[in-house]
């Protein structure tokens, strides 16, 4: 049996992945494995129904049978073959504005590998539904555009807050998810919507930060034309949670982010978390029945002084569209300003509804949820407190957190 030599492989692998990169305007559709024969559409991201363009449809097996030979096809491996499939002819982009944003939608055709195996290819399976990506016109133009589950669930996240935001907010929305999302896809030492917009299941799978099985549900749901409600549900799923632990002098707090509604909001937090901010940090503000809160100040206990370190640049409000303040929920404070919170938060230890949107200008935003350490919310809620240095309800005890960190 005659062996393909590796330098071989290499040289039709490279050829495969140069394919779409080397055309402007040339999409990619993939679910779980990726699709051919699906319609892609292009238009303005703020009217859907205004198609730019001609429609495009991504190439089949049999397409690439008749350019290529079935002989030559059935040679490439398999990891070759998925990239030639769902691969797009080129659009034409020149009307396409490189500071506009854009949405392609993917409609119908064959999901092939979805069923794949180490041994067995499977047999492609039909898409009865659409799909998306927010695409912004430089990118179009560039091309290398993959439309999958994960532009799916980005675009479901933002696409019922457009009416409140504008062109500049979306897109800091979409880093703020990909950083959520995935780790550096195009290897450029950072994570951003890029990323996202490269990321192919089959090539990047183990790169997504989410559970496979709430990625494969989407797609599942996608394929079968599920209704919006239930694609909601499912790219809620996704976009999934991250978990954070807080180990503090009085116990440990377990907390849950809730990606899906605040997302500007966990990426702050998670940076502040992944930096070490938070350590030494204390609870600076101490209220019985209303909220225990930190981010102000550490506590040197060698030193014994205190000192106040210096937090990035504040953050957009997502209160109105997160979750009620209620107890054991984490919230971002802030000032009288509702876009002005770094990285002070507040811990809720009662209901407390009347911090929720539109309450004092644009209410506050809750961000995660403990999973464990009420008990430890309690117990420094209780904690008897004084008037220190301009801060009322500052507690007698030193309440620090230790360590602050992000599980896998």
């Amino acid at each position: 049996m005659l062996k393909t030599e590796p330098t071989t492989l290499l040289l039709k692998f490279l050829l495969a992945c140069g394919l779409c990169l080397a055309l402007a305007g040339c999409f990619q559709t993939s679910l779980t494995g990726t699709t051919g024969g699906t319609i892609v559409t292009v238009s303005l991201l703020r009217e859907p129904g205004n198609v730019i363009g001609e429609q495009i449809v991504t190439r089949t097996e049999s397409d690439w049978i008749t350019v290529l030979g079935e002989a030559t096809w059935s040679g490439y491996p398999r990891l070759v073959q998925l990239i030639f499939l769902g691969s797009s002819p080129a659009f034409d982009t020149a009307g396409i504005d490189p500071d506009g944003l854009y949405l392609l939608t993917a409609s119908g055709g064959e999901d092939y590998f979805s069923n794949a195996t180490a041994f067995d290819p499977g047999e492609p399976e039909p898409v009865q539904g659409s799909w998306h990506a927010i695409v912004p016109g430089q990118r179009l133009i560039e091309g290398n555009v993959q439309i999958s589950v994960l532009t799916e669930a980005t675009y479901r996240q933002a696409v019922g807050r457009l009416a409140q935001l504008n062109d500049a907010q979306v897109l800091e929305q979409l880093d703020a998810a990909a950083r959520l999302l995935v780790t550096d896809i195009d290897n450029d030492d950072s994570v951003d919507y890029n990323d996202v917009l490269g990321w192919n299941p089959r090539v990047h799978g183990p790169r997504y930060l989410g559970d496979i099985f709430a990625q494969e549900a989407l797609a599942d749901g996608i394929r079968a034309n599920q209704p919006a409600g239930s694609l909601d549900t499912l790219a809620k799923a996704v976009l999934g949670s991250r978990r954070v632990v807080m180990e503090t002098n009085f116990g440990t707090l377990t907390m849950d982010t809730l990606n899906w509604e605040a997302p500007v909001t966990v990426d702050n937090f998670l940076q502040y978390v992944e930096s070490g901010f938070y350590e030494d940090i204390i609870f600076h503000r101490v209220i019985r029945d209303f909220v225990i809160q930190a981010g102000l100040l550490t506590y040197d206990l060698d030193s014994e002084t205190f000192d106040d370190p210096t937090p990035g640049a504040p953050i957009r409000n997502e209160s109105r569209w997160s979750i009620s303040n209620a107890r054991g929920t984490v919230a971002m404070a802030r000032t009288s300003d509702p876009d002005s919170a770094t990285a002070q938060f507040y811990i809720n230890q009662v209901d407390n509804d009347g911090l929720d949107f539109p309450a004092f200008g644009g209410g506050y935003a809750v961000f995660a949820v403990l999973d464990s350490g009420l008990d430890v919310v309690d117990t420094i809620a209780n904690v008897p407190t004084t008037f220190f240095s301009g801060l009322a309800d500052f507690p007698r005890q030193l309440i620090q957190i230790e360590s602050a960190s992000i599980e896998d």
